[in-house]
């Protein structure tokens, strides 16, 4: 996907809905800044890629990263991207992976939704 998201780029591609939804970038803990790093490089891709007033969905199934680590990632490369975005929508793994807690290590599946300008 880095490939294709770069050779987009370079023929001045612009999408107005753009579903970021990458298999896990860590399967072990010991891989999670790795994965951090892997995610600020996809995010910065698809924010270059995203025409004024987009939509981007960006989903994550990495146990190693939880949702505000996730966020973290997002929000850098926008910023890094000079583009503001606002938080529309969000979510988690639905009944068929139950929870015994939100901050549990079991809570992998997450998504969140923003507007670009």
């Amino acid at each position: 996907v880095f490939q294709f998201l770069k050779q987009m780029k370079s023929q001045g591609e612009k999408y107005d809905i753009i579903s970021c939804d990458p298999p896990a970038f860590a399967k072990s803990k010991d891989k999670r800044n790795e994965a951090l790093r892997g995610y600020r490089k996809l995010h910065s891709l698809v924010f270059e890629l995203a025409s004024s007033n987009s939509f981007i969905a960006f989903a994550s199934c990495t146990h190693y990263v939880n949702l505000e680590e996730f966020e973290s990632t997002i929000l850098e490369s926008s910023k890094q991207c000079g583009r503001s975005i606002k938080l529309v929508d969000m979510g988690i793994q639905a009944w068929d992976h139950p929870l015994p807690r939100l901050k549990s290590h079991s809570n992998y599946i997450k998504y969140l939704a923003y507007l670009v300008h």
